[in-house]
């Protein structure tokens, strides 16, 4: 046993285990402010590709820019940030270039389809008793 050589060693490791944790944490606040970050990039980019498709007054920075320039823009921007959002972006603008730049259609409200007729699914709950054929339920 050494009593009297490494009598600091316990502060040392928790010195460090603390420092390593403010570490990890400052990493992840990183990461997050990235994803972050980049996911309002892709929106503004689809907002930007869908106001010039219908015609709007785009914003100030994209003033002159056709689809083509207006891909390359966000093509340029996205390669700096990784091959995983230039992969989400690309996507995403495939996916737009189905949809002919139009603004995703989102599902109606419940009261909208209240409204409409449509009802939503009714769950029926089956006891056991009621599957072997001899009751009946409604």
């Amino acid at each position: 046993e050494n009593i009297r050589g490494f009598v600091g060693i316990d502060a040392w490791m928790k010195k460090d285990a603390l420092a390593r944790h403010r570490r990890k944490l400052a990493s992840e606040e990183k990461k997050a402010a990235k994803i972050k970050r980049n996911e309002a990039l892709l929106r503004t980019a689809r907002r930007d590709f869908e106001k010039l498709r219908a015609g709007l007054p785009p914003r100030k920075e994209m003033i002159g820019k056709t689809l083509v320039g207006l891909f390359h823009h966000y093509k340029t921007v996205f390669d700096g940030q990784g091959k995983k959002w230039l992969q989400r972006f690309v996507d995403q603008y495939i996916d737009m270039e189905k949809r002919d730049f139009k603004p995703p259609v989102y599902e109606k409200v419940r009261r909208k389809r209240a409204l409409a007729g449509e009802k939503s699914p009714e769950i029926i709950y089956v006891e056991e008793w009621m599957e072997s054929g001899e009751g009946w339920y409604s």
